[in-house]
């Protein structure tokens, strides 16, 4: 059975639903999932106020935790954008990465590690912790085609009706959207 998992690197029930679809896949491993990017805030850099807020209520959920957000608050950086973060996703696993693997390497740095996901060289301390030639990942990262690609998953959301994330498309037809179980 295939499931199309929607995610972005900014949405902290994705960061809770990946863990999920873990624990279900290694339950059931006939089940197949194909990441899908859903970008939120790709490229707009404005002040995120509620974000504690939001943090707050995802961690209630979250069976372990994982939020840190005493370490969030005493950062220096905006709230990033998914934009770079989530090409780098993409040109990673172009580039022979695991695509889940780096998908939760970068929601960690951001939500347990506190780290700015947007901050290039954050990227790369990311990217090189997953064993991905770098090289390789480099021309994918600088390729404008990689961008596209995330942006078609995107599409492929929005011809399914869907407008929020976290979400699962179970065999194309059957959305499924949220955390809550």
């Amino acid at each position: 059975m295939n499931v199309e998992f929607y995610h972005s690197v900014l949405c902290g029930h994705c960061f809770i639903m990946s863990r999920r679809m873990r624990e279900i896949v290694a339950e059931y491993p006939e089940i197949n999932i194909i990441h899908r990017g859903f970008p939120l805030r790709w490229d707009d850099v404005k002040e995120d106020s509620d974000f504690e807020n939001k943090w707050e209520i995802a961690n209630r959920i979250d069976e372990e935790k994982r939020f840190n957000i005493e370490g969030i608050k005493q950062t220096d950086f905006p709230m990033p954008t998914s934009r770079l973060p989530m090409i780098a996703i993409q040109a990673a696993t172009l580039a022979g990465g695991n695509e889940w693997d780096l998908f939760d390497a970068v929601q960690k740095a951001l939500y347990s590690d506190n780290q700015n996901i947007a901050d290039e060289d954050v990227i790369a301390d990311i990217i090189m912790s997953q064993n991905v030639d770098f090289d390789l990942f480099l021309k994918y990262y600088e390729d404008p085609s990689t961008e596209e690609q995330i942006k078609e998953d995107f599409k492929r959301a929005e011809t399914f009706g869907l407008d929020l994330i976290p979400a699962l498309g179970v065999e194309e037809e059957y959305p499924i959207i949220g955390t809550k179980r």
